[in-house]
């Protein structure tokens, strides 16, 4: 039983009573004596004997009660009926009592239940407990009357105590003294025939724990269960199970011991609580049909109509749990259940068994034909079938002859990524049904392989309506994001453009602007430049926008420079812009130069603003020469002042005099006092030749985990592959604190140092995490290492080579504020005075 493990309350524990405190000091040779003659008679059972009379010669001698307490647990081990007198006469002895209770307890012969019965009468309180309680764990029947006549005590712990006995001793005359007592909280108990008398006193009804009894019956039904009384234990099972006085967990213990000992009785009870709408009733049968015996499962589907249709549907889904293909026809057949829980429930369930065709045909016929909540059941199934002839019976029903069963047949082909059965889906894309095409080009949007393509191309061509042309154009997309040549599917798609009318053309033109390449970039460009169609011409401008790379920019500048309407110049002058931001190998005087011919086609004060924007990420002179004389116009002089606040620091190391210039013109120009001040700030700092490096290009945050410094990030393999922001640090201290969330750990920077000769120089860092160096391509460390990889604080001798000496820093979060400082010296940590700083 569940509940046979629990000590009832008020009940010693059957455990042996720890040793004295003061063993280590009393007749220690005796004890050690002992000690070893038990391991001698333990190893040789022929010395057993001679060394049970000694200990019980010892029991009645006058040694210290450490010694005779140590007789009576090693008694426990060997002792037989010889010791049982000597045992009996310390049951009443207030110190050793415990001690030889405990050895009675296991000794296997009828004397020692007779020695513990016949003390119960001179003993009370906690000493008098210990023995009931031994008298159960001996679970002899001999102590039933003993224990019996103990139920007439007015003592209420008394009475418990002998009821737990009762019930470990089992069988057959106990569990009939169990159910007479039971008769008081319950009269029902009183219909089980050939009950005895017990004596109780009148109070009893109020002082007996209905626990302690419910456990014992059950403990008692399932021993004389074992030893063939099915009926009375079936009978007490399910008089406990509906008993008012039984607690709750105790009645579903009674249904686990009934559907053990009795599936066919127990069934009736079992299966009417999934006949009512109580949820804690239904809670209880639920928990039981997990464990129903295959005669159980039969039963309970030969009975599902009697039950209600939630307590149908919850049955189903816990029988589906046993993947039992033999209730694969069953569920099947629930499928055409009138409730709508029940048919979900077994669609379901149709899942975890062995399907075949014809699964395959009802589902589909159910999510075709009936109310959205079971289609949907069906269509979320059909993906999960298994089986040997389910895919076949799915290829060959979406050829079949029913369109709606067609269509959901295909929507399963995807769903499976039955890549096998993309020939089913091209024979079903060319059906004279929509609805069948349609899914067919939904389907192959997941499964059609690049060789596939022009065929695509072909069925977009013939689509004969708008749903039809969106699932080709969508197929034509996924497949073509997974084509090499993209060049060649935009070839493909040329011959449709030129003859599709204008609905099909900028749905083409969209298609056209995520494959890329240099046809597509040619029909989309002469669309936008040429094109009379108002709408052709702006939704070519937006692709060319939106271009994937840089290849548009000068398209972009054309249709700028030439457009006569205001919005076809700002889409594709910020298109133009956003070209320009893209990350590239173009040198940075070259980027300043695309801007400056972008200010030839600005008109209004936003489109400066965008351009200065743009300007304020080229760390470059000619960046600066570009940008301040817009300190001129009052319109976008603040933005001027902030693109060159953001510059300046990145070109101060090669052109300080010139970077300086320009800062003190933007403070002399500055509008606004809150401007000018971070002008003068960064004035000040720049004029101090410290070393500090305060421009950098930065790229992240990365995530990882581990050993970070040595795991690479993209940065450190493809260094121009990634983003890289301008960032200034006018203090010299780069926080990443609040720029990258919490979850974020790496972070890249990167600058160029110039020298014009070769140079010894150490470089300094700090960081609040840790940090790893490459100059020039090549991983630095310090000459003497600190014991750890990874430190806050760097010293770095390194040798700058005459010309550019890139330099990357990977910065990783630690446990102290997330930043980063750089400051280079010579090896005397005085100022590089020609070492200039930059990025590109």
């Amino acid at each position: 039983m569940c509940l046979a493990f629990l000590q009832p309350a008020g009940i010693p524990a059957a455990e042996a009573p720890p040793p004295s405190a003061d063993v280590a000091r009393s007749d220690a040779a005796r004890l050690r004596m002992l000690t070893d003659q038990l391991r001698g008679a333990l190893a040789r059972p022929d010395q057993a004997s001679a060394h049970e009379q000694r200990l019980i010669d010892l029991l009645s001698s006058e040694r210290s009660p450490e010694v005779r307490e140590l007789a009576c647990l090693q008694l426990r081990m060997i002792g037989t009926a010889t010791a049982v007198p000597s045992l009996g006469g310390l049951l009443s002895d207030p110190q050793l009592a415990p001690a030889a209770r405990f050895a009675l307890q296991t000794i296997p012969d009828a004397a020692a239940t007779r020695a513990l019965t016949n003390a119960l009468g001179s003993v009370s309180g906690a000493r008098q407990l210990g023995i009931i309680n031994s008298l159960g764990e001996r679970r002899d029947p001999g102590a039933v009357p003993a224990l019996t006549a103990l139920l007439a005590t007015p003592e209420a712990a008394t009475r418990n105590a002998a009821l737990a006995a009762l019930g470990k001793t089992g069988g057959e005359p106990a569990l009939r003294c169990l159910l007479a007592v039971a008769t008081r909280l319950d009269p029902a108990f009183g219909e089980i025939e050939n009950l005895p008398e017990v004596p109780l006193p009148a109070d009893a009804t109020n002082t007996i724990d209905p626990l302690i009894l419910t456990d014992a019956l059950l403990l008692g039904a399932d021993d004389v269960a074992g030893s063939g009384a099915i009926g009375l234990a079936s009978e007490v099972y399910r008089r406990v199970y509906v008993s008012p006085a039984a607690p709750r967990h105790c009645r579903v213990a009674a249904l686990h011991g009934a559907l053990r000992a009795a599936p066919s009785i127990a069934m009736p009870v079992v299966l009417g609580t999934l006949q009512v709408e109580d949820p804690a009733v239904q809670g209880i049968g639920l928990s039981l049909a997990r464990q129903f015996t295959p005669e159980a499962v039969g039963m309970a589907l030969a009975q599902l109509g009697d039950m209600t249709p939630t307590g149908q549907a919850a049955l189903i889904r816990i029988l589906a749990e046993r993947e039992d293909p033999a209730l694969g026809p069953r569920f099947l057949e629930l499928t055409r259940s009138k409730a709508p829980a029940v048919r979900q429930a077994a669609i379901r369930a149709l899942a975890g068994v062995e399907a075949d065709a014809g699964a395959v045909q009802r589902l589909a016929e159910i999510a075709a034909t009936t109310d959205p909540a079971t289609a949907q059941a069906a269509r979320d199934t059909l993906p999960r079938l298994h089986g040997y002839e389910v895919e076949t019976a799915i290829r060959e029903g979406a050829l079949g002859a029913v369109a709606d069963l067609r269509v959901e047949l295909i929507h399963a082909i995807a769903d499976r990524r039955m890549s096998a059965a993309v020939p089913t889906l091209l024979e079903a894309a060319t059906t004279s049904n929509d609805a069948v095409r349609i899914a067919a080009l939904e389907a192959l949007a997941f499964l059609a392989e690049p060789a596939h393509y022009p065929l695509l191309v072909e069925f977009l061509r013939a689509a004969e309506s708008t749903e039809e042309r969106v699932a080709a154009l969508a197929a034509l997309r996924r497949v073509g994001e997974r084509i090499e040549d993209r060049d060649q599917c935009a070839r493909l798609l040329a011959p449709v453009y030129d003859e599709a009318g204008t609905p099909l053309k900028l749905e083409v033109l969209d298609l056209l602007g995520v494959l890329g390449g240099n046809t597509a970039l040619r029909l989309v460009a002469n669309t936008a430049a040429q094109e009379s169609n108002r709408r052709l011409r702006g939704r070519a401008i937006e692709v060319l926008a939106a271009w994937p790379d840089a290849a548009a920019i000068q398209h972009l500048f054309a249709v700028a420079n030439s457009a006569a309407d205001t919005g076809s110049r700002v889409l594709a002058l910020q298109g133009y812009l956003r070209l320009l931001g893209l990350p590239t190998e173009r040198p940075l005087s070259e980027t300043a130069r695309l801007h400056r011919l972008a200010i030839a086609v600005a008109k209004t004060p936003e489109d400066y603003g965008r351009i200065l924007a743009g300007l304020a990420r080229l760390p470059s002179v000619e960046a600066l020469d570009t940008v301040e004389p817009f300190l001129a116009d009052e319109a976008v002089r603040a933005d001027a002042v902030r693109a060159i606040l953001a510059i300046g620091p990145g070109t101060v190391g090669d052109a300080p005099e010139r970077t300086g210039q320009a800062l003190r013109r933007a403070s002399s120009r500055c509008d606004s006092e809150d401007l000018k001040k971070t002008v003068d700030a960064l004035l000040d700092r720049l004029a101090t030749p410290d070393g500090v490096i305060r421009a950098w290009l930065l790229s992240g945050p990365y995530t990882g985990s581990g050993n970070l410094l040595e795991q690479s990030f993209v940065p450190e393999t493809r260094l121009n592959e990634v983003a890289w922001e301008p960032l200034i640090a006018a203090d010299g201290e780069v926080s990443f604190e609040g720029r990258f969330p919490e979850t974020a750990n790496v972070a890249y920077l990167r600058v160029v140092l110039r020298v014009a000769k070769p140079t010894k120089a150490r470089l300094r860092v700090e960081t609040g995490g840790a940090a790893k160096i490459w100059l020039a391509g090549q991983a630095v460390r310090p000459a003497d290492p600190p014991p750890e990889a990874a430190t806050e604080s760097l010293v770095i001798d390194v040798d700058l080579r005459a010309g550019n000496n890139p330099m990357l820093a990977k910065v990783t979060r630690g446990a102290k504020p997330w930043r980063f400082t750089a400051r280079l010296t010579d090896r005397e940590d005085k100022p590089l005075t020609e070492l200039r700083t930059g990025v590109e």
